[in-house]
């Protein structure tokens, strides 16, 4: 009962929220009927970049990419050589030993995973 309760307030939440936001950013375009009559009078079909910008943008575009794939991988060997390591269950006992409540526990191993993750 209680859980629910607590679901339908975040629900309700969540809708007051994203009605009370949504009017602005409609409105938003409305205010400036000089741009709307600019806008009107040639309009723009394609942008492109200069040539210099799009050849920096294409490798930045491509190094974002390789970093991705290269992060991923790197997170998997760390979680692999965890496992290898048995550290993973070693984060579990501290945590057990730290605090005899499950919540707790998880929140303890669970932050020290992530800032593993992060600094490896």
């Amino acid at each position: 009962m209680r859980g629910r309760f607590w679901t339908f307030v975040l629900l309700t939440l969540m809708v007051v929220v994203c009605t009370t936001i949504r009017p602005r950013c409609v409105a938003a375009p409305q205010d400036s009927p000089t741009e709307a009559s600019s806008a009107n009078s040639q309009p723009l079909l394609q942008y492109t970049l200069p040539p210099d910008k799009l050849q920096k943008a294409y490798a930045l575009y491509l190094l974002n990419g390789t970093l991705y794939f290269v992060t991923a991988g790197w997170s998997l060997v760390v979680l692999y050589l965890m496992l290898r390591t048995r550290s993973g269950a070693r984060l579990r006992d501290w945590a057990e030993r730290a605090s005899r409540f499950r919540v707790l526990q998880a929140v303890i191993v669970m932050s020290l995973l992530v800032l593993v993750l992060e600094l490896a």
